[in-house]
């Protein structure tokens, strides 16, 4: 794999990282509906000038119901548990938990198709579930602060559980159609039923109550991660196997934490450090387990 696509995949793991501080930043200015809303809005809007590039959506009937579906878990369901979870936790604790979502993908994918589970993959979600418990320190600090992180870190497994679902049943349709203008097609789905479910408090706020860091973080959610990130990634894995691209995924947390440290003063103790090397210690051998024993997936 050449330098280009290596710098390229590397900087997608930035722009993923660093959603995790802008929408910990966007959720605490606003409600999280209104994040929800505004982000893939701006998004929207943004696809609209792409579409002489990329195209519209051009699918069977048979698959609008499935796009609709996933995209209102993917886009509606999922970021509404992000925003609320960065509420309660830290960006940096997120940015290790997103080393849970291959393993989580594996365990869901065998119990779905119901084949039988490999025990090292059981094995290694154990591993990343002790990580995610010694990096909330539920024993140590019993004050409510301690308890929100719990629960907020929680709140995030929820989320990664909902696009480990989405990545499964979205197989079909990844091998059908274009990924960009379907995961538009998502998106605009997605933004449907978040306007409909949150009208009421997207209605009750003023736009002009959100200070500047808030819209930036809004802005930046909306064309870099779901743009860029998204493009560059789908851009990769049509020229380079999917296997060779996993050992970007070690990249993301690392640039998270250190996002969270550096933007929103988030101190990274030794309990951080410690769930941290789990939960990565968790991806790795999972990787390892996947090339020998599994197919590389999309």
């Amino acid at each position: 794999m050449g330098w280009r696509i290596w710098t390229l995949l590397l900087l997608a793991q930035a722009m993923w990282a660093g959603s995790y501080v802008a929408m910990k930043v966007a959720g605490d200015a606003m409600p999280v509906g209104a994040v929800v809303v505004f982000r893939y809005g701006i998004a929207s809007l943004a696809y609209l000038f792409l579409i002489p590039i990329v195209g519209l959506p051009r699918m069977a009937k048979r698959d609008w119901a499935l796009v609709a579906a996933l995209g209102v878990v993917n886009f509606a369901l999922t970021p509404t548990l992000q925003v609320q979870s960065l509420r309660l936790t830290r960006a940096a604790d997120v940015s290790l938990l997103i080393g849970l979502e291959p393993i989580l993908t594996v365990i869901l994918a065998g119990l779905i198709l119901r084949e039988r589970l490999n025990p090292r993959i059981i094995g290694a979600m154990v591993l990343g579930l002790a990580g995610v418990w010694v990096l909330s320190d539920p024993i140590a600090a019993a004050d409510e602060a301690a308890s929100d992180r719990l629960w907020g870190n929680v709140l995030f497994l929820g989320s990664l559980l909902c696009e480990a679902t989405v990545t499964i049943s979205g197989g079909r349709l990844a091998k059908l159609y274009s990924p960009l203008p379907t995961i538009a097609a998502m998106k605009a789905c997605g933004l449907v039923a978040a306007a409909i479910f949150y009208g009421p408090v997207v209605a009750a706020t003023n736009p002009s109550d959100f200070g500047a860091p808030a819209w930036t973080s809004l802005i930046y959610l909306a064309l870099l991660p779901s743009l860029f990130a998204y493009s560059a990634w789908y851009w990769a894995i049509r020229r380079v196997p999917v296997n060779q691209l996993a050992p970007t995924l070690f990249a993301q947390p690392f640039i998270g934490a250190f996002l969270g440290w550096l933007l929103l003063g988030e101190v990274l103790g030794p309990r951080t450090w410690a769930g941290g090397a789990l939960i990565l210690g968790a991806l790795a051998w999972t990787q390892m387990i996947s090339k020998k024993t599994l197919a590389p997936t999309g």
